[in-house]
């Protein structure tokens, strides 16, 4: 948990798939997440916020943080040299902190990735830790997808892990808009 008299900042970044809604400390950024860009949620949002913790503000973690998120989606960068600081379980934090290993562009399944963290046996609750990931995109949940291929699990909407896997080169999930079953190939994971 948050610790109580820790002040948080937010900002709001539109990136080409969607506002981001970008959340940090002083020193390390804590969430990132998608949220509608329709005014009346953009609304709805700011006003669930407590206002005594969260304050709407450019500091400059979220400016460098926005900077790079801008650089990673003009194919400028592909890592993120931010520091970020995770809220949740001690299970939860060590699926999290494992997900920095997955490199751009790589694809992985969330059996495969519980069994690289050594809990293959716990491989459902390895992939509800991914599914709750506060940090989209830095931390990069969106590479690990079913044994399968199919798309599962993503906060941000399955359309915007599409959109993300796209971005790094997975372009054969397109077929995943109109019938799963419309491709032959299937990558190595």
């Amino acid at each position: 948990m948050k610790p109580e008299s820790e002040k948080m900042f937010y900002c709001f970044f539109k990136s080409p798939i969607g506002v981001i809604k970008l959340v940090s400390s002083n020193d390390s950024i804590i969430e990132v997440s998608f949220i509608d860009t329709n005014k009346i949620s953009i609304n709805n949002t700011i006003n669930t916020i407590d206002r005594y913790i969260l304050k709407l503000e450019m500091t400059p973690i979220l400016k460098n943080a926005v900077k790079q998120l801008n650089q990673w989606f003009r194919k400028e960068r592909v890592n993120f040299e931010l520091p970020l600081r995770l809220y949740g379980t001690f299970f939860q934090k060590l699926v999290w902190e494992s997900l920095k290993f997955l490199q751009f562009g790589s694809l992985i399944s969330y059996k495969e990735f519980a069994a690289f963290i050594g809990m293959s046996k716990s491989y459902r609750a390895v992939s509800h830790a991914i599914s709750q990931n506060p940090i989209l995109i830095l931390n990069p949940c969106h590479r690990v997808v079913s044994i399968n291929t199919e798309l599962s699990g993503f906060s941000g909407g399955l359309h915007r892990k599409q959109q993300l896997l796209n971005h790094e080169g997975h372009l054969y999930l397109e077929c995943y808009k109109n019938s799963k079953n419309q491709h032959n190939y299937k990558p190595k994971i």
